[in-house]
């Protein structure tokens, strides 16, 4: 694993693990940079039971849903600026020289546009369909007997 990674999972960790042990957190840390149970116990030299015993606490399972929780923000961030680079990378290659570039930039600039206003719709005819339905539905009675 490289080296960045590892420091961004460190990162990632250091406010689920607060309650953990050096040793649980370097687990957690380990399992959210994607390491496999038996990497980490050779390389924490520990038994692969005490990364399994460390996977089912329910501190230790808390802990790791929110580090992957805060891992996948940090990537979608990432993602959304690369996207916005790649967005003008495409735009800019609409006034190159070349006609067959300019076109299939064109062509995926409005692909990739077309798609995004049916997502929009479709989120915004789902979000319709959910008022209507809660709308719609009686007051649920508290008990089995309101079923």
């Amino acid at each position: 694993m490289r080296k960045k990674q590892k420091n961004r999972a460190l990162h990632n960790v250091t406010l689920s693990a607060k309650k953990l042990t050096s040793k649980r957190t370097a687990i957690l840390a380990a399992l959210v940079a994607g390491e496999t149970v038996t990497a980490i116990s050779e390389r924490l030299r520990i038994s692969r039971m005490s990364v399994y015993r460390a996977i089912r606490d329910r501190g230790f399972q808390e802990a790791f849903r929110e580090a992957k929780d805060q891992s996948f923000d940090a990537a979608k961030t990432w993602l959304s600026n690369a996207s916005t680079r790649a967005v003008g990378e495409l735009v800019g290659l609409l006034e190159c020289p070349d006609p067959a570039i300019r076109r299939s930039a064109a062509v995926a600039i409005l692909d990739r546009a077309f798609k995004v206003w049916e997502l929009v719709d479709l989120e915004n005819k789902i979000a319709e369909l959910e008022a209507i339905v809660a709308a719609a539905a009686p007051p649920s009675k508290a008990g089995p007997e309101g079923l």
